[in-house]
């Protein structure tokens, strides 16, 4: 089973295999590049939890800004 992590950058990298195709008009670009900016930020909102988890599991002091 893939985490959420592996689905959104699965999606992301099909996306951006899309916005690679030149064949693709104007506006099916603005919209696969809307799309893979809301995968992105999913992505690294993702990262940030598991950063996060594997501090909490060594023990590590947190200082949240």
């Amino acid at each position: 089973m893939k985490s959420k992590y592996e689905v959104t950058i699965q999606e992301l990298n099909e996306t951006i295999e899309k916005l690679q195709n030149s064949s693709i008009g104007l506006d099916e670009s603005i919209e696969l590049y809307k799309r893979g900016m809301e995968l992105y930020k999913e992505c690294s909102i993702e990262l940030e939890k598991l950063k996060l988890s594997i501090k909490t599991i060594n023990g590590e002091n947190l200082i949240m800004e």
